[in-house]
């Protein structure tokens, strides 16, 4: 096996149903699916895939470091 590389994402519900998502270290790479399974089966997959292009490329994937500041608490207008 190879190097293993974590990828958070950020989910959305589609409008028309289903969901989409984005992995935020690899921009770009994004997927959908009609439930959160189907789409995390199918975000691996794009992940994957933009990978190995890259390394068929012989080229390095354009990781981006992502800072994760601590939750904000923001209150709703009333």
């Amino acid at each position: 096996m190879g190097t293993l590389y974590e990828f958070r994402s950020i989910v959305h519900e589609a409008e028309a149903g289903g969901f989409r998502a984005e992995a935020i270290e690899l921009p770009g790479c994004m997927s959908q699916g009609d439930t959160e399974a189907e789409l995390n089966a199918n975000l691996c997959d794009a992940i994957r895939s933009v990978l190995a292009s890259y390394a068929a490329d012989g080229e390095q994937p354009p990781l981006a470091l992502v800072r994760t500041d601590p939750t904000l608490a923001v209150p709703l207008p009333a």
